[in-house]
């Protein structure tokens, strides 16, 4: 799971990763055959897209629709499965579907377990869609918030708007 978390920071930050994320999937992929825990799911996911391994990455979706296990399913009801799909969509080119499914689900993402520290990838991810989609206002706002919480993370919200093809629009406040 850190290594994911790892690699997908990193490719936020502009760093070609796809090698590592080859390898993480391979290593991963008989780890993730049937559902147990979504915020492991959600890490497979991850390492999946950044590997550009499509096939895996519905499989995990998919397996993760059909749940019986009671926390799993509550978790993924909450939040995981959006998860999921944002960090897919994501990974697959569509930061429009990726803002869709990340916007709303904040508030609840810690159904899907992790710590604060390890749930802010989705806070980065959706700062790297809203400018990967030219929505330099919804990317304003994003790095406007997480410097209001975290003031010393400016440099580096900017550099994900930036790595990500944001508009120098959207650092202007």
């Amino acid at each position: 799971m850190d290594a994911a978390s790892l690699l997908w920071r990193l490719s936020l930050f502009g760093v070609d990763v796809t090698g590592r994320a080859e390898q993480l999937a391979a290593d991963i992929d008989d780890l993730v055959s049937s559902p147990v825990y979504i915020f492991n799911d959600w890490h497979a996911v991850m390492a999946f897209g950044l590997a550009g391994d499509r096939a895996r990455t519905e499989r995990v979706i998919a397996a993760n629709r059909h749940l019986t296990a009671p926390t799993n399913l509550g978790a993924a009801g909450r939040a995981g499965l959006d998860l999921l799909g944002a960090f897919s969509a994501f990974a697959a080119g569509r930061p429009d579907r990726a803002i869709d499914l990340l916007i709303d689900i904040r508030p609840r993402a810690n159904a899907v377990g992790g710590s604060h520290a390890q749930r802010d990838v989705i806070d980065l991810t959706l700062i790297a869609a809203a400018a990967r989609a030219g929505a330099d206002s919804l990317a304003r706002a994003l790095v406007t918030e997480r410097v209001a919480r975290k003031p010393a993370a400016e440099a580096s919200a900017r550099q994900v708007v930036t790595e990500n093809g944001g508009s120098p629009d959207a650092l202007r406040w």
